[in-house]
């Protein structure tokens, strides 16, 4: 009972000063967490407050002013940089035995390519696993082209993290085991992305959020063919989802895919400018004209 009441403390102080501390990261660190669900900061919030052994709402704005890894701490909190290699492998079962072979198939005339976009990379899990599919599928068909792949995160830190693309034994249980002796490189306790998988991914920072970009920074050759946005969506509000969504069906030429985290649904109103590919793993088409 003690440690409950002293919980609802903390929650009824970071309410207090939340939209200060809104305001604060955005000046500190650019980051925007003004269209996350209220509930879902303040539950992480709390956790950082109870870990610095802070109570009051005020004193935690002046401790994140004065520690700037505290600002790290608290970034990585709302990122939630929790994936894996091939994290659902039901999804990339069908990415490679459907979507990339019917892309391969309609690829817009003189360009060889498939150009994809991870939204909300994490620590480059997510990336490389669609790196090694597209290879995997292109190599398998024979086919000429190239494998792009855009990883975008707001977290640097697990940006620098993909890009030294080192990882543990449990973060690539999921790899099967033809494509771990191809692309993965066996470092004892861990595994190193191969250097031909590792030059197929760009990573650059982005915030799905605001309204001034379209699209990463790297996406200076057109829409891309496959947009992976998977398990971020909910932690956004409504009408901030709604605008991601809009983003994301932007960003994909006609004919391409995207592809949510198996606990997003889409609103009637974005549903109406996709088509269906496979409703229990989130696979959606943009339609031709």
């Amino acid at each position: 009972m003690e440690r409950l009441m002293e919980e609802t403390k903390v929650d009824n102080q970071v309410k207090f000063s939340l939209d200060r501390l809104f305001q604060e990261l955005k000046a500190l660190r650019g980051f925007d967490l003004s269209g996350y669900r209220r509930n879902m900061v303040l539950r992480q919030v709390a956790t950082r407050m109870a870990a610095v052994n802070i109570i009051d709402g005020q004193a935690y704005l002046d401790y994140l002013r004065d520690n700037p890894q505290e600002c790290n701490l608290l970034i990585d909190r709302m990122g939630v940089n929790v994936s894996r290699f091939f994290r659902d492998p039901v999804v990339f079962e069908l990415l490679g035995r459907d979507v990339l072979p019917d892309l391969l198939r309609n690829l817009p005339s003189g360009c060889g390519n498939i150009r994809a976009w991870s939204a909300g990379c994490s620590e480059g899990e997510e990336a490389y696993s669609m790196a090694m599919m597209i290879h995997f599928i292109m190599n398998a068909r024979k086919h000429d082209g190239k494998g792009i792949v855009v990883a975008t995160d707001i977290d640097c830190t697990a940006l620098a993290r993909g890009k030294r693309a080192i990882y543990s034994r449990e973060q690539v249980l999921n790899v099967r085991l033809g494509m771990m002796e191809k692309y993965l490189i066996n470092r004892g306790d861990s595994y190193e992305v191969c250097p031909e998988i590792r030059d197929m991914v760009q990573y650059s920072w982005d915030d799905l959020t605001v309204d001034e970009t379209l699209a990463p920074i790297e996406n200076i050759a057109g829409t891309f063919d496959l947009v992976f946005c998977r398990n971020m969506l909910i932690y956004f509000t409504a009408p901030i989802k709604k605008r991601v969504l809009a983003k994301l069906i932007k960003a994909l030429r006609p004919g391409g895919y995207l592809v949510l985290g198996d606990s997003e649904f889409v609103d009637p109103e974005t549903a109406m400018q996709l088509e269906e590919v496979d409703f229990k793993s989130r696979i959606f088409r943009k339609p031709k004209p």
